[in-house]
C-alpha cells in the first residue's frame, strides 16, 4: 500500500508526532499514519529538481510557475512526476495559477 506512510505536520512539515503514554509511563503511541497520497503530491509540487540528493530529478519546483504563463508545461511536469512515483492522475488542471488534482497510488 503505496498511500500509506508517516505523516508530517501541516503547519511545520516535521513528522506528526504526538506521544501517549500508558500507566507505567512508558511510550505506546508517538508517530502516526494515514493517507500520504495528498502529503506526497505537494511535496512533490514544491520541491525544487534536484534538491533532493537521493533522487535529482523529483520535483516541479511549482513556484517558478508564478512568474510565467505557459501552464502546458507545468501540466506536463507535474503528470510526469506523479506517475512516475507510481500515481495515477485521474484529474489535473491549471487555472489562474490554482492546481487542481486528482490522483491515486495504483
Amino acid at each position: 500500500m503505496k498511500n500509506v506512510g508517516l505523516l508530517l505536520d501541516q503547519e511545520t512539515a516535521d513528522l506528526h508526532v504526538q506521544i501517549l503514554k500508558d500507566a507505567e509511563g512508558k511510550i505506546v503511541q508517538g508517530l502516526h499514519l494515514g493517507d500520504v497520497t495528498n502529503q506526497n503530491i505537494t511535496i512533490i509540487l514544491k520541491m525544487q529538481p534536484g534538491e533532493m540528493k537521493e533522487q535529482p530529478t523529483v520535483g516541479v519546483g511549482i513556484d517558478s510557475m508564478l512568474l510565467d504563463h505557459e501552464y502546458l508545461l507545468y501540466k506536463h511536469k507535474i503528470r510526469q512526476q506523479l506517475v512516475d512515483d507510481g500515481m495515477t492522475v485521474k484529474y489535473l488542471e491549471i487555472e489562474d495559477q490554482k492546481v487542481n488534482i486528482n490522483a491515486v497510488y495504483k
